[in-house]
């Protein structure tokens, strides 16, 4: 989470996390994250597999919406803090965790529409999600970074994300691989 250094700047603080708690994603319940991604929980990682490579690409797109709206939660609770021990109406004042609260809350509206344009549409019609993956491979690369992220390159002219997911995946000791995958 970032943290505010002072009034405008944030700073991102970086730690070690484990895989699996790097991995879990906190919108979803047990039986649907089950549902969704089996076949990577389950399965060695086929980076030929077209249903592995579907799968972490959406594993990645999920989490934008939940971990945006909790950015929001926390922003508007801080705006609503900093009122109340000046004993001043948060609601006809403005703080810059104000204008953060609306800057989350519009990200996670894009993120939530990216993720029913391109994943959660087409597989509620009996469809596949249409992406294009590129694989960089990573020979002789000891592991040493994971990640699972979706960016945006630009912006639709409605607003909405044109971007991608990036994966960066270590598939044993001496082999890494990073997946791009973004809408064929």
């Amino acid at each position: 989470m970032p943290r505010l250094i002072k009034s405008g700047e944030l700073k991102l603080e970086f730690s070690k996390v484990g895989r699996n708690e790097a991995t879990t994603i906190t919108g979803l319940c047990s039986a649907h994250d089950t549902q969704l991604f089996k076949e990577i929980d389950t399965e060695l990682f086929d980076e030929d597999n077209c249903v592995h490579r579907r799968q972490l690409a959406y594993r990645s797109v999920m989490p934008e919406l939940s971990t945006e709206l909790e950015n929001a939660v926390r922003a508007n609770a801080m705006h609503y803090e900093l009122y109340r021990a000046d004993k001043k109406d948060p609601e006809t004042s403005e703080t810059v965790f104000l204008h953060l609260w609306k800057d989350w809350m519009v990200k996670s509206q894009k993120g939530y529409r990216y993720r029913r344009r391109h994943f959660d549409g087409p597989m509620e019609n009996g469809k596949e999600p249409n992406l294009r993956h590129l694989i960089i491979e990573m020979e002789r690369q000891v592991p040493a970074l994971a990640c699972s992220s979706l960016f945006s390159t630009s912006v639709t002219s409605d607003g909405d994300i044109i971007g991608a997911t990036l994966n960066v995946v270590p598939l044993s000791v001496t082999k890494t691989i990073a997946v791009l995958s973004g809408p064929a």
